[in-house]
């Protein structure tokens, strides 16, 4: 049985996203997040709102965990990530935080494979990713397919 994907990784300035659906991306972006914390909370809400609204036949969603070495870009990030996913609460949609090192891990073989590692996955599977932050929600969506979540179970 097919499942449809959202898979996101948001940093605090900017979410990269994947739709996959049936296995294969359906559609992607990344979407940049300027002004204040607060703003860019609003601004995520907003667009991944939108993403929702364009793809309603979604099945699940895929974040990629916050983690960072500096807890001065942890907190935003985590705040970006909590307003996200209380939208996917609000909309009952199943939702699976994936680690970094496992995105990385399902897409490359190494859990702590390099920036440029993930996008050389990407070209050989296919997808030209744009950007460093589609290319780590593709792994994402790639380590969620993994998990073996059915439709009747997201």
């Amino acid at each position: 049985m097919s499942i449809t994907i959202l898979a996101l990784d948001m940093s605090s300035t900017a979410i990269g996203w994947v739709l996959l659906r049936d296995g294969s991306v359906a559609d992607h972006g990344t979407q940049i997040l300027d002004g204040h914390i607060g703003r860019r909370c609003r601004l995520a809400r907003a667009y991944v709102a939108s993403l929702l609204r364009v793809h309603a036949d979604l099945d699940m969603a895929a974040v990629e965990s916050p983690v960072g070495r500096f807890t001065k870009a942890l907190i935003p990030q985590a705040r970006v990530s909590g307003a996200v996913l209380g939208l996917f609460d609000q909309h009952e949609i199943a939702c699976v935080e994936i680690a970094p090192a496992a995105a990385k891990r399902a897409l490359t073989g190494r859990g702590d494979a390099k920036k440029s590692a993930v996008l050389l996955a990407c070209h050989q599977r296919g997808f030209a990713a744009g950007s460093e932050h589609a290319a780590d929600a593709y792994a994402v969506a790639i380590a969620a397919t993994q998990l073996g979540v059915t439709k009747e179970a997201a």
